[in-house]
């Protein structure tokens, strides 16, 4: 009897690009100081719901990070804005 696995290939997801899904919810929030990690957060979730892991708070914390540092994204105090 044979065990069959998911594949756990991270480029086989379904949803966007990470930076494309927070680049279209802080041009979307339309807000002058930047959008919060949380309001992020929620655009996506109501956007990607079935699409997204269950860990996809913690990814997307890293990727915002990420972003800050590749100079993709500004972070002002608690918001990001895109560069």
């Amino acid at each position: 009897m044979a065990i069959s696995k998911k594949p756990t290939n991270p480029s086989s997801t379904l949803h966007p690009p990470y930076l494309q899904m927070i680049g279209e919810a802080i041009s979307l929030l339309k807000d002058r100081t930047g959008s919060s990690q949380q309001a992020i957060a929620k655009f996506i979730e109501d956007q990607y719901k079935s699409l997204l892991p269950p860990n996809f708070k913690k990814i997307l914390s890293i990727q915002l990070k990420k972003f800050v540092k590749s100079e993709k994204l500004v972070k002002i105090k608690n918001s990001y804005k895109i560069s």
